[in-house]
């Protein structure tokens, strides 16, 4: 019995007292473009020029370009996978929008952003969206827009979009997010 209760007490001090920590070695980009998809919900996100991420659902990328018309509606971005170890583990990112001069002015605070911020949890070797989709007036900003990904002071991904000013009645609606509240 006391035989059996040492080698129980050996593995339990020699079994390891937290799970390894998530090292993120690189971002591995699998697409990127123009997509749509359905509204899911919103996530307060105070570093983001809205104040909020929409959550979507159905995600499809229809044109692979970084060149974003500025149209209500239009979504744009990336899907990437952050590759390391432990697989499955999951490590905090920071995303960051950099946005062009000169920057987006919210009207609802009267902050103008010259950058957009969330910090995500992604799981390594899973694939996960992240972009960006006008919903307002004051979100159509032409010129280029950055997206990276950054593990601490290490940025893993950059992805730049050039948004321009377009005639938007060709968009169908097919094309384009609709947002909840615009959708009735």
């Amino acid at each position: 019995m006391r035989a059996a209760l040492v080698a129980l007490l050996s593995v339990l001090l020699a079994a390891p007292t937290s799970a390894e920590p998530a090292h993120v070695e690189r971002i591995e980009l699998a697409q990127y473009g123009l997509y749509r998809g359905d509204k899911a919900g919103e996530i307060a996100d105070a570093g983001t020029t809205t104040g909020t991420t929409t959550m979507l659902s159905n995600v499809a990328f229809y044109e692979a370009t970084s060149r974003v018309p500025a149209c209500r509606g239009v979504g744009f971005g990336v899907v990437y996978r952050p590759l390391g170890k432990p697989d499955g583990a999951s490590a905090a990112l920071r995303v960051v929008w950099r946005l062009p001069e000169p920057g987006l002015r919210n009207p609802d605070n009267g902050i103008t952003y010259r950058q957009s911020v969330s910090i995500l949890v992604a799981p390594l070797g899973q694939a996960r969206l992240r972009g960006y989709s006008f919903d307002h007036d004051w979100e159509m900003v032409p010129g280029e827009w950055t997206l990276e990904i950054w593990d601490g002071d290490r940025r893993l991904l950059a992805q730049t979009f050039s948004v321009y000013q377009a005639s938007c009645p060709g968009l169908t609606s097919q094309l384009r997010w609709q947002p909840a509240a615009a959708a009735g």
